[in-house]
């Protein structure tokens, strides 16, 4: 598909128009898009599958990734704090098969309002902008984790928040959610677990459970409150606490829970 789509689609009644590409990432790409009466969407499309060498390569990774976003979207939504989706759907075209998720579009995001502090004169974000982000990451997160079975999002980070035109921050990106709570004992299973975990989640952000699967201890939806901790200690000091100077994670400090040295 490369990332050419059609100048507009019709996506669950809608039309919408396609203006521009805002964002790029493995297989997907997300566009911004408007209806005929100017309401404008966030369209996430995803490839899983293309024609080559006389038929169709299917990614199954992107395929399952995907697929598992829909489902939670459509589990979670509507929720003041989740970004809103209006319509999932996989289509097939010239040989290709696309997933697709039309969203609220959200004019902000919380990275964009980290590089804004760091520019500014204090060079950080106000106690007032860290404790609401905090308190509407909190609200998603508890409306994940109150499902049955809880939601776990394992990729809670700066980069999936954004900011809706309500003023309200919204996770996003749920591609790497996972309802199955447990612990891996054995070795076959560990590696399995170890090389998922590597995939789908961001290395600053792992807890001690996901780091060393040896432990023994369960790895569940418990894995988002860690991460929320070490979003708020980025929030607050521009940075994760177990990078180091160039940026490498000391996985020894996460075990540990002392801080890399800068």
């Amino acid at each position: 598909m490369g990332n050419s789509l059609p100048s507009s689609l019709d996506l669950g009644g809608r039309v919408v128009k396609i203006k521009c590409q805002i964002a790029e990432g493995g297989c997907g790409y997300v566009y911004k898009g408007e209806d005929e009466l100017g309401k404008e969407y966030a369209l996430k499309i995803v490839r899983v599958a293309r024609e080559r060498g006389g038929g169709p390569v299917v990614d199954e990774e992107a395929a399952e990734m995907a697929s598992l976003e829909q489902t939670v979207v459509k589990r979670l939504c509507p929720h003041p704090n989740i970004v809103e989706a209006f319509d999932c759907g996989t289509t097939w075209e010239d040989s290709e098969v696309r997933y697709h998720i039309l969203s609220e579009f959200c004019p902000r995001s919380v990275l964009g309002m980290l590089s804004d502090a760091r520019r500014g004169p204090a060079g950080h974000l106000p106690e007032r902008d860290i404790m609401w982000i905090l308190r509407d990451t909190l609200m998603a997160l508890l409306h994940m984790h109150s499902q049955s079975p809880p939601i776990a999002h394992r990729d809670l980070k700066v980069e999936n928040l954004l900011i809706g035109a309500d003023g309200r921050c919204k996770l996003c990106d749920f591609g790497s959610c996972s309802v199955t709570h447990r612990a891996f004992a054995g070795a076959r299973d560990a590696a399995l677990a170890k090389e998922e975990i590597r995939r789908r989640t961001t290395p600053a952000y792992r807890a001690p459970e996901q780091v060393d699967l040896h432990l023994g201890h369960v790895v569940s939806e418990r894995v988002d409150v860690w991460a929320l901790g070490v979003l708020l200690f980025k929030l607050a000091f521009g940075a994760t606490p177990f990078e180091d100077a160039r940026g490498d994670v000391q996985n020894l400090g996460i075990l540990g829970g002392f801080r890399a040295e800068r």
